[in-house]
């Protein structure tokens, strides 16, 4: 029970730190992954918390300078911190090489990504590769209503409506295939009995890469006529409701 409460614990801190993150709070984002680590080791939480410590280094770097002096406006207008509006501005201005605001870049459908979202989504297709529990950041023992949870939590994350990091797509379908694989009981079985590989390579389910290639067998037994789509799965659990 301890180590279920501290993992909980561990998510939160992981989501606030996360969440400050994005918003470009590197300081607190830095200590609540630290937190996060010291109650239970999540997959990749590690691997943010660098980029977090290196973020802050960097804004340190560039925006000391305006420390202690409140009667020198001019000080404080560093071109070189990302956060001034003067340097929003630009972002905004440069659309010609795919940037929007300082830290963010445009993806396909036109909307705007960070690096960080980017990132994950190529975090979730590296697991991919190797374990669809590591994808939904899942123990082998877990139940089907934390496979469920996991997937409900992580499809509105990577659902290309919300998220447009050109990456992002491919983790969404990552996703999907992981919870029709974990959350059927004959599927996962023979998952869990033969391993990630070769169940890949014996159902045809592929789940590594980009994703572009994924299959979704529907529900009532392999090698059935049809296929279900990511949109299907997530329809499936969210009842048709927008991401």
């Amino acid at each position: 029970m301890g180590d279920i409460a501290n993992k909980e614990q561990a998510e939160k801190c992981n989501d606030i730190a996360k969440g400050c993150l994005a918003k470009g709070d590197y300081a607190k984002a830095s200590k609540f992954f630290a937190k996060s680590l010291s109650l239970y080791e999540l997959p990749g939480v590690d691997a943010l918390k660098n980029i977090a410590d290196n973020k802050l280094r960097e804004a340190e770097n560039g925006g000391t300078q305006s420390n202690g002096s409140t009667n020198s406006p001019k000080k404080s207008a560093n071109p070189a911190n990302p956060n001034h509006p003067r340097e929003k501005e630009k972002g905004r201005s440069s659309s010609s090489n795919g940037e929007t605001e300082s830290g963010k870049s445009t993806g396909t459908s036109g909307r705007p990504y960070t690096e960080m979202q980017e990132e994950e989504s190529k975090r979730i297709l590296s697991l991919a590769k190797k374990s669809h529990y590591e994808v939904l950041s899942l123990s082998r023992s877990c139940t089907e209503e934390e496979v469920k949870k996991a997937y409900r939590k992580q499809a509105l994350k990577f659902h290309p409506d919300k998220n447009s990091a050109p990456s992002s797509e491919g983790a969404f379908k990552a996703i999907s295939l992981a919870v029709e694989i974990l959350s059927d009981k004959e599927k996962r079985s023979l998952y869990d009995e033969i391993g990630h590989k070769a169940y890949n390579n014996e159902g045809g389910d592929e789940g590594g890469g980009g994703g572009g290639g994924m299959r979704f067998r529907r529900r009532g037994g392999r090698g059935m006529d049809g296929e279900m789509s990511p949109e299907d799965v997530f329809n499936m659990f969210f009842h048709g409701m927008d991401p």
